[in-house]
C-alpha cells in the first residue's frame, strides 16, 4: 500500500498540536469546582489547542468545513487524527489496516493534481479517482463516528447499532455473519474511551483526563460527524456510490 507507513503521529497536528499561535497554555487545568466542562461549545477555541485526539479531529473538521465543498487537505489531516484515535485507544489491526489502505489511495490521487482537487468535491468529480477506495474510507469513518454517537447516547449495544447504521447495507450476507466477531471488540461504555489516557496529547493535572476526554470527544461528534454525513454526500452525487 502506497503509504502504509506514514507518520501519523507526527503530522496528526498540523491542523493545530503543533500550531505554536494555537498555543497559549502548555498545561491544562482541571475544570471549576462543580467539576464540569461546557459540553455546549461545538467550535474549538482558536485560543488553545486541542488537548486530546478528538480534539485535533474536531478542530480540523471545523477547519474543513467552513468550505462546503470541504476542503481537501484539512479533509485529510481530519483523517490523520481519527487514525491517531484508533491507534491509541487500540483498535483491532485490522481496521487500522484497512484506513491505511483506503487513505493511502486517496492521499495519492490528491497529491497527483493538488490544485485542481482541493476540495472533496472537485477530488470526487475527477476521473480516475480511486472511487472504490474513496467510499470506503469514508463508510469506515462513519461506521466508528457512529459507534461512539451511540456510546455517548448510552447505547449498551453500540457497536451492532452503528454496524446495522452504517456498513450493514454495503456488505454481502457473509460479511455480516463476520462482523460479529469484530464488534464485540468495541467499546461499550464512555467510561471505557475516556479512560483511555493515551488519547491525550498535552500535559494535564492527575485525574482531569476522563472529564477532558468527553468535553472534547463531544466536540469531535457535533463537528466530524456532520463533515463526514456531507462527504458521503457529496461522493455518492459524483460518483453514484450508495451512501
Amino acid at each position: 500500500m502506497a503509504t502504509a507507513a506514514m507518520s501519523v503521529a507526527a503530522e496528526v497536528g498540523e491542523c493545530a498540536i503543533n500550531n505554536d499561535s494555537m498555543r497559549t497554555a502548555s498545561h491544562f487545568q482541571c475544570p471549576d469546582h462543580q467539576g464540569k466542562f461546557d459540553s455546549e461549545a461545538s467550535y474549538p477555541s482558536k485560543a488553545a489547542a486541542p488537548t486530546t485526539v478528538f480534539g485535533a479531529i474536531a478542530y480540523c473538521a471545523a477547519e474543513a468545513s467552513q468550505d462546503e465543498r470541504i476542503d481537501m487537505a484539512t479533509f485529510l489531516k481530519a483523517c490523520k487524527a481519527y487514525r491517531e484515535f484508533l491507534t491509541k485507544f487500540g483498535v483491532m489491526q485490522f481496521f487500522i489496516l484497512d484506513f491505511d489502505e483506503n487513505y493511502g489511495r486517496v492521499q495519492d490521487f490528491y497529491q497527483g493534481d493538488q490544485a485542481h482537487r482541493s476540495t472533496l468535491a472537485d477530488f470526487c468529480m475527477t476521473k480516475g479517482q480511486p472511487q472504490e477506495k474513496t467510499s470506503w474510507l469514508l463508510r469506515g469513518m462513519d461506521f466508528f463516528v457512529t459507534v461512539l454517537q451511540k456510546v455517548w447516547d448510552g447505547d449498551k449495544d453500540a457497536g451492532r447499532t452503528a454496524y446495522e447504521l452504517t456498513l450493514s447495507r454495503h456488505h454481502t450476507r457473509t460479511q455480516r455473519w463476520m462482523s460479529k466477531a469484530f464488534l464485540s471488540f468495541l467499546p461499550t461504555s464512555k467510561d471505557a474511551v475516556c479512560s483511555a489516557v493515551d488519547l491525550v496529547l498535552a500535559p494535564i493535572e492527575s485525574g482531569c483526563h476522563r472529564e477532558l476526554i468527553d468535553r472534547e470527544a463531544m466536540q469531535a461528534l457535533q463537528l466530524f460527524a456532520p463533515m463526514l454525513r456531507s462527504a458521503i454526500a457529496i461522493n455518492a452525487a459524483a460518483t453514484g456510490a450508495l451512501p
